[in-house]
């Protein structure tokens, strides 16, 4: 994994862990923790209950990040500036 995406996962998760929001990781990261397969990967999924989202996003933002509303209803993007 390159480094710049590698340092970009790190910083979302430390964001959301330091306003200790609840979330899973989902995607290529949880089945490579789960049963050591490792496949490449473009993107970080995390799940988040509803009420958890506009928090999460909030902090993102004041962190850099630059956040976009893909579908309303279920998936919601950031992108490291």
């Amino acid at each position: 994994m390159a480094s710049k995406a590698r340092e970009c996962y790190q910083d979302v998760v430390q964001a959301i862990q330091q306003e200790e929001i609840p979330c899973a990781l989902g995607g290529a990261f949880a089945i490579h923790k789960h049963t050591g397969i490792w496949r490449a990967t473009k993107d970080l999924d995390l799940f988040l209950v509803a009420s958890a989202v506009p928090g999460a996003l909030n902090q993102l933002r004041w962190k850099g990040f630059e956040i976009y509303i893909e579908d309303p209803v279920w998936l919601k993007k950031c992108m490291d500036l």
